[in-house]
């Protein structure tokens, strides 16, 4: 008893326990739920992206994009490497089923990420709002990802323990971890911008090495790119099947086609539209109380960084997932809300985990 006591005491406790009781109910009641509509509770957990992941972990990356009359159909080449890598090698050693240590992984590193996000945050600020950090980190309406075969997890680590080496002035650390982030997902790709601010902020003090870092940022991303150019003969692989695979691509006018696609016809609009309309409306708060916390400079660049990227993300958008990815929210909220205004905060956001959790492992109406 004395140790249990002892452990829940310590920095993070509680949010560490919440998070893993959230994974286990989660768990628990996708289990139950797949059994009952008689599929494998591993099937629903590795849905989505998952698959693909999956599909690398076991057969790696076509040499020839697979085409229907010259359209580039859905395919592995749209998702980074370094994910499906760690576990194809780990379950190589470990003799562990690649679903079963994606999911085991997926976990652990949406733990360290959450670890990582309230370091950061007690580095900025103190212990208190740091626990809150934690606590909202684990409980945003995204979280649900952690239970998932999604390399949200690893990228979110990477990417603090680059912002956090860029704080303490460790240059090559921090631009080989942002390297790392950016050959997990090309959503890392953001952290140029902190990367750079700080590095036109130490050129006045002729020091050169935070360009250096800099120029490592996406490196990550460029390699992968690279290396499907090499396995495919296709400079534009990865273009290629996002824009024709996915219908995916970047365009500024999107978050307007949201809410032009709303207001102008409330009724029509499938639930995936209804939710892409409410989470742009939000990502406008989102960037007004990032920029109006007291967080660094480079984080108030690199948390608008992310919604403008994920904003103009076609057909994607600023989706509740995301709002893991952008931690600088995370921590800004920290700071801004104390006492009651924090415990209802947490109500509303465990309200909307639960509402999305289900929605997510029981419909494809909104996919993740």
């Amino acid at each position: 008893m004395t140790k249990i006591k002892e452990l829940r005491a310590r920095p993070y406790a509680h949010a560490i326990e919440v998070y893993l009781g959230f994974r286990l109910l989660t768990a628990f009641f996708v289990s139950i739920g797949a059994l009952i509509g008689g599929h494998s509770p591993l099937y629903v957990l590795r849905s989505w992206d998952g698959k693909w992941y999956n599909l690398i972990v076991l057969h790696g990356y076509p040499h020839v994009l697979p085409t229907i009359d010259g359209i580039v159909q859905q395919n592995t080449t749209a998702f980074s490497p370094l994910w499906p890598m760690i576990i194809r090698y780990l379950s190589w050693v470990t003799f562990i089923n690649p679903i079963v240590l994606g999911l085991l992984l997926s976990a652990v590193t949406g733990l360290l990420a959450t670890l990582a996000v309230a370091k950061l945050t007690e580095r900025i600020s103190d212990r208190e709002t740091a626990e809150r950090a934690a606590m909202l980190f684990v409980l945003a309406p995204g979280a649900f990802i952690f239970s998932m075969i999604y390399c949200e997890g690893l990228l979110i680590t990477l990417m603090v323990l680059s912002v956090l080496a860029l704080s303490e002035r460790r240059w090559f650390r921090a631009g080989v971890l942002a390297g790392l982030a950016t050959l997990t997902s090309p959503a890392a790709l953001p952290l140029v911008v902190p990367f750079a601010y700080v590095a036109l902020r130490e050129i006045r003090l002729k020091n050169w090495r935070p360009l250096a870092a800099t120029a490592l940022v996406p490196t990550g991303f460029i390699g992968f790119l690279l290396f499907l150019w090499h396995q495919t003969g296709q400079l534009l692989a990865w273009n290629r099947t996002e824009r024709d695979g996915w219908r995916a691509y970047a365009s500024l006018r999107f978050p307007f086609h949201v809410l032009a696609n709303f207001l102008f016809d409330p009724i029509r609009p499938s639930l995936q539209w209804h939710m892409l309309f409410w989470c742009t409306l939000f990502a406008g708060v989102a960037i007004w109380l990032i920029w109006k916390s007291p967080l660094p400079t480079e984080l108030r660049l690199l948390g608008v960084g992310f919604i403008v990227l994920f904003l103009s993300s076609d057909p994607v958008g600023f989706r509740p997932r995301f709002w893991e990815i952008t931690f600088p929210l995370v921590m800004a909220l920290a700071f801004r809300y104390q006492g009651e205004k924090y415990r209802r905060l947490v109500i509303l956001s465990t309200v909307l985990l639960v509402i999305l959790t289900i929605n997510n492992f029981s419909s494809p109406a909104i996919f993740p």
